[in-house]
């Protein structure tokens, strides 16, 4: 396969794998509404009333004074993390090489030589995905590439949701784990000759 068929390949897997989230939270969510016989609560913050997180800067917009100046930064965004608190991350959203896929704002934030990015609303989560290549030289490129497009720390890297995969069609024999971010404490090391 050449480069442009595995990009269109993955990013088709991407849209149907986000797809199937996305509608199986969407099923969860109403299940829960008619066992309880009750409407769902209400998040102010969010005004479209549906379960996706907001997303702080995007659309573009002037964050509101508030008492306590590290709440929000200009051009940056507020990302939940695992011990639930949030990182700011630089706004990838204002990149021209983000591909926005999605009405909400799912988005590939980077499409390297043999690997994609690519951040879900949902539950503000990161999916790297490694294409092909060597994939031990793939996965540091990634977590470089990574690390600079949100410009974070390792350290703060580890805190997000962060999945890094290699899907069946770039080898089976790596496909169906999910590594983590090779820095972090849950990370599982690639298998080798790959």
């Amino acid at each position: 396969m050449n480069k442009k068929t595995i990009i269109i390949v993955n990013i088709l897997i991407l849209l149907f794998v986000g797809g199937f989230v996305f509608w199986y939270l969407s099923q969860s969510n109403t299940t829960e509404q008619n066992n309880n016989n009750k409407p769902a609560p209400t998040n102010p913050t969010n005004e479209n009333n549906n379960t996706q997180p907001p997303i702080t800067s995007y659309p573009k917009t002037e964050p509101e004074p508030t008492e306590n100046a590290n709440e929000t930064k200009k051009g940056m965004l507020k990302i939940s993390t695992k011990d639930g608190d949030t990182v700011f991350v630089k706004d990838f959203y204002q990149s021209p090489y983000t591909k926005i896929f999605d009405e909400q704002k799912d988005a590939v934030i980077k499409d390297g030589i043999n690997y994609t990015i690519t951040y879900y609303t949902q539950d503000q989560s990161f999916f790297i995905s490694l294409t092909g290549g060597d994939f031990h030289i793939a996965r540091s490129a990634a977590e470089d590439g990574f690390l600079k497009k949100l410009d974070i720390s390792k350290e703060d890297a580890c805190r997000l949701y962060v999945s890094l995969t290699v899907p069946f069609f770039a080898s089976q024999k790596a496909s169906g784990e999910d590594y983590h971010l090779s820095f972090c404490p849950d990370n599982i090391p690639l298998p080798k000759n790959l």
